[in-house]
């Protein structure tokens, strides 16, 4: 009869202690480093690559059938950032983010949300949306 009890406390431990694994934090960089890495990528050097970017399959599915032809943030495809101000992320729950992040872009103010996702182990953009013009998703011609 003493064993019950013990088997009972140990089963209410472990599923207490389940929604804390599963709300352990993503593998890999912080939310805050994946945005200043991506911003960061805007060195006016080399053409940025969405390809490379972390996306959710859905969106490097749609990547691979899309010709963007213009930059999400730029709208141009060689331009540098600066400035770049880095948001800590608002934890939305059901693992996912947000970031706010600002920049300078030729002189000009500009601002982007990044949208992320933490179900695969990692975070990965689900969208990207600037202060003017489309979003990513749109961008893709993907609906919500």
């Amino acid at each position: 009869m003493r064993r019950w009890p013990l088997c009972k406390a140990a089963g209410l431990l472990a599923a207490l202690a389940l929604p804390a694994v599963a709300q352990s934090p993503p593998r890999g960089p912080s939310a805050e480093a994946l945005a200043l890495a991506l911003l960061q990528g805007y060195d006016g050097r080399a053409l940025p690559q969405p390809e490379r970017w972390p996306l959710v399959p859905r969106l490097r599915d749609a990547l691979r059938r899309t010709d963007l032809g213009a930059d999400v943030l730029t709208g141009e495809r060689n331009a540098a950032l600066t400035g770049i101000v880095v948001d800590a992320a608002e934890m939305l729950g059901n693992g996912r983010a947000r970031i706010r992040a600002s920049y300078r872009l030729e002189g000009n103010e500009g601002s982007v949300i990044l949208d992320l996702d933490a179900s695969e182990g990692q975070w990965l953009i689900t969208d990207i949306r600037p202060s003017s013009g489309p979003s990513f998703r749109q961008m893709l011609r993907i609906s919500r």
